[in-house]
């Protein structure tokens, strides 16, 4: 049970996280930094992070099979999710962005069952259909009302892309981050990243 509770706290802290991201990523990008600027200065910081903290961590040894994995992460991570995202947000509400971003689970369940051949239930096609059906009603109803965006079509496609990209690069990472130590593939990936 107490494993199940840090797994739920763990979920809310990174979900809270990611919720007050949004707005301070559009805020940031509004009068600050270009979306190119906040994307390297995500790597750039994140890099180091990993760095410093990888020097408390004992070394893990990394098959050579699985540096294709840590590269293909890393691009789809920085090209594919950050750069997608500061795009996506400079052209859509953080509204609009955030209801795309929440079929991320839809995504990846899709592209396992293509990619991974896992099984798709009828519990799980209606979950994706109700999830569907909600977040584009949201959106529909959204372009009526509140906050205008400067180019909606071309921030809800970067949004798409980006959640697509995102749930390609779990997909893609899966394995290898059910065998490994998560700090080990994050480092790599963003080392990629600015290699």
């Amino acid at each position: 049970m107490e494993e199940r509770r840090q797994g739920l706290l763990a979920i809310l802290g990174a979900n809270t996280i990611f919720g007050l991201n949004i707005p301070v990523t559009k805020a940031l990008m509004e009068q600050w930094m270009t979306p190119m600027g906040y994307t390297v200065t995500r790597m750039f910081f994140g890099a180091a992070i990993f760095w410093l903290i990888g020097n408390f961590v004992k070394d893990i040894k990394v098959a050579k099979k699985d540096f294709v994995i840590i590269i293909l992460g890393g691009l789809m991570g920085f090209i594919g999710t950050q750069f997608l995202f500061s795009q996506a947000l400079q052209y859509t509400t953080p509204v609009i962005f955030s209801l795309i971003m929440a079929l991320t689970p839809v995504l990846v369940l899709l592209l396992s069952a293509f990619f991974l051949k896992e099984a798709l239930t009828t519990t799980k096609i209606f979950g994706i259909v109700i999830s569907v059906l909600g977040a584009s009603l949201i959106i529909l109803l959204s372009g009526f009302n509140g906050e205008q965006a400067s180019n909606n079509t071309l921030g809800v496609l970067f949004a798409v892309l980006c959640a697509v990209s995102y749930a390609g690069y779990l997909v893609l990472t899966r394995k290898f981050r059910l065998n490994t130590n998560q700090l080990q593939l994050l480092n790599g990936c963003f080392w990629c990243r600015l290699w």
